[in-house]
């Protein structure tokens, strides 16, 4: 998906690794009306003056299987879970302030309703919820990638077997490597893996990788016992506590819907 705009004589990105999206014309962008004096995107028009503290990657299809668990949670698509668990963190580390999650944890879902340029698309695909689409996303995806403390993959064989995720873990390898050891050894990946995904045909490249970047793999399936399920969950809210600062702002944020479509 190409960017709108124009590309600014001689401006480059304000993160070296952001420059990767527009090496080609396939992506042409104007920087300036995107970020801010501070070099971080702009959010709800202004300044976005605190860093994003997590990230989200979530299989985009529909599960082979209902999630369900007695803590309450309901989830057919890894969509609906990564909103299961940004509401999660909002109300066990966040004090229930919605604006102050929205700048801490990067859902894209929530994040393009704040920044210029999205649209709004009722009833999408016909799945009776609303979308919020912005031909930047990869860049404001990257710039959470580049910025986060804590990244959390919510990993199912449908994510092992895409090329786009693999992509993305190709991406994040990049990443690591331009972030340098030093920085690296600060931030945590957590690897959240909901279903048996050994049979798969890709497993062993996110092994290899998750044990060469010492990510820390975590198995929560549906059938697991409640006490397993409890340290899991233990485990991430206090990995996210450690390492992030938890008090941005609780200002209000204002969306930036440029428009509102009807899907079908």
């Amino acid at each position: 998906m190409g960017c709108v705009g124009s590309r600014t004589k001689g401006y480059k990105a304000p993160h070296p690794h952001l420059n990767e999206i527009f090496v080609s014309n396939e992506y042409v962008t104007d920087f300036k009306s995107i970020f801010g004096s501070n070099g971080r995107s702009f959010l709800s028009g202004d300044n976005r003056e605190e860093k994003y503290q997590v990230v989200l990657s979530f299989p985009g299809k529909e599960f082979d299987f209902k999630f369900t668990d007695e803590a309450g949670i309901s989830a057919g698509s890894g969509f609906e879970l990564a909103v299961w668990f940004h509401n999660w963190i909002k109300s066990e580390l966040l004090q229930d302030s919605s604006s102050r999650a929205a700048r801490t944890v990067y859902l894209d879902w929530l994040g393009l309703q704040y920044v210029p340029g999205t649209v709004q698309v009722n009833n999408y695909r016909g799945q009776g919820m609303s979308a919020f689409l912005n031909e930047n996303w990869k860049l404001y995806y990257h710039e959470a990638m580049w910025e986060a403390k804590v990244m959390v993959v919510f990993v199912t064989k449908q994510w092992v077997e895409s090329p786009y995720c693999k992509g993305e873990f190709e991406h994040v390898d990049w990443l690591i490597k331009q972030l340098g050891e030093k920085e690296v050894s600060r931030r945590e990946m957590l690897f959240i893996v909901l279903e048996n995904c050994s049979a798969c045909d890709g497993w062993d490249y996110f092994q290899k990788a998750c044990s060469e970047w010492q990510v820390q793999v975590l198995h929560y399936y549906e059938n697991s016992p409640r006490t397993h399920k409890l340290n899991v969950e233990q485990h991430v809210i206090g990995t996210i506590r450690e390492k992030c600062n938890l008090n941005l702002s609780d200002m209000p944020l204002k969306q930036m819907i440029e428009k509102v479509e009807q899907g079908s």
